[in-house]
């Protein structure tokens, strides 16, 4: 694990340090918002995706939460329908259109306003245990021109 992963685990110590103020009921029928304007580098959106995730019980809920995100998850390519099979472990993968939409969180310092900046789209890739329950890793990726 990175510095930046460690500190993002600090600052993000469970689900419901990751939401918008007053959506933290992790039980609500209501879907749950990240606050994205607190997300400050790329590793602290994989923390909170990965605490979300692992709360709302693994590969069942992630379409509707990655969706009610703003994500896209095509049902034929490695959705929750349909998932990438690796040896060990089971992927989904959403995309967020930055050239469309614009970052998904605000960038800071020069490396990460670069980023967001050259970068057509985000790819969020998210691993689950064979069966689909537990969430195993969570890796975010830009794609570039």
């Amino acid at each position: 694990m990175n510095d930046n992963a460690l500190d993002a685990a600090a600052r993000f110590t469970d689900p419901q340090s990751c939401l918008v103020a007053g959506t933290e009921n992790l039980q609500s029928r209501e879907p749950l918002m990240i606050d994205w304007a607190r997300i400050s580098w790329t590793a602290e959106a994989e923390v909170c995706i990965f605490r979300l995730l692992s709360a709302l019980g693994g590969i069942e809920a992630s379409r509707s939460f990655m969706e009610a995100q703003g994500f896209r998850m095509p049902p034929d390519n490695f959705s929750s329908e349909n998932p990438y099979v690796h040896d060990d472990a089971l992927r989904i993968t959403a995309y967020w259109s930055i050239r469309n939409n614009g970052p998904k969180f605000p960038a800071r310092g020069v490396l990460d306003r670069l980023r967001a900046a050259v970068p057509y789209s985000m790819v969020v890739n998210v691993y689950f245990s064979q069966d689909g329950s537990r969430v195993l890793a969570v890796q975010i990726g830009y794609n570039t021109v």
